[in-house]
């Protein structure tokens, strides 16, 4: 069971997917980041990618994020996050606060084209598999910013391990177009944040 931290929907209780596939992110590492982003948070488009349980997008509207889209190919996150959604959309009929949800199913980046030219996200969360993050990012990183308005983050949680890949071969691929702004660890987790422009 996963809680969510704090705004409207703080103390909601999700549904997580069973099994070792998923790897949901930590409660003080989703509570780090967003508090780093509290001022990007209001209004703001979200997209959660390989969202699992939906954690993170449901706390970034929590803290005042306008719109939330969820990506994930995972029958089984799938049908949880139908469930955690619907709680969501339970608390915002309470509240009388606008929480709008996407959910958008299929392998990435290829269910990411059903979106493509109808809506750029302000903050695009990503975390893939670790052991697929490396591949994943040197493949599809580029078109991630395709996704993004003009000044729009990009952060990617990985294992510490990738830091060097980041500093160094991803900072170069994304010359000219997105600049690297942090990378903080939390244990074997490593946050990086590119900000586009």
């Amino acid at each position: 069971m996963i809680k969510i931290n704090s705004g409207l929907c703080r103390g909601l209780k999700l549904k997580s997917p069973k099994g070792s596939h998923t790897r949901p992110t930590a409660s003080r590492t989703r509570e780090a980041v967003l508090n780093a982003i509290q001022h990007r948070l209001e209004d703001a488009i979200f997209f959660d990618l390989f969202c699992g349980s939906g954690a993170m997008g449901i706390e970034a509207l929590s803290r005042g994020a306008k719109t939330a889209y969820f990506f994930d190919n995972s029958k089984d996150a799938i049908q949880v996050l139908r469930h955690n959604l619907a709680l969501v959309k339970e608390r915002s009929d309470r509240s009388s606060v606008a929480m709008t949800t996407h959910l958008v199913s299929g392998e990435l980046p290829g269910c990411l084209n059903r979106v493509k030219g109808a809506v750029q996200a302000d903050i695009v969360w990503l975390d893939p598999p670790y052991a697929d993050a490396k591949v994943f990012l040197s493949r599809h990183g580029l078109r991630m910013m395709d996704f993004l308005t003009s000044d729009g983050l990009l952060i990617v949680e990985t294992g510490k391990a990738l830091q060097a890949f980041f500093e160094t071969e991803l900072k170069e691929t994304f010359e000219g177009i997105a600049n690297l702004e942090t990378l903080k660890t939390y244990g074997q987790t490593l946050i990086t944040t590119f900000r586009k422009g």
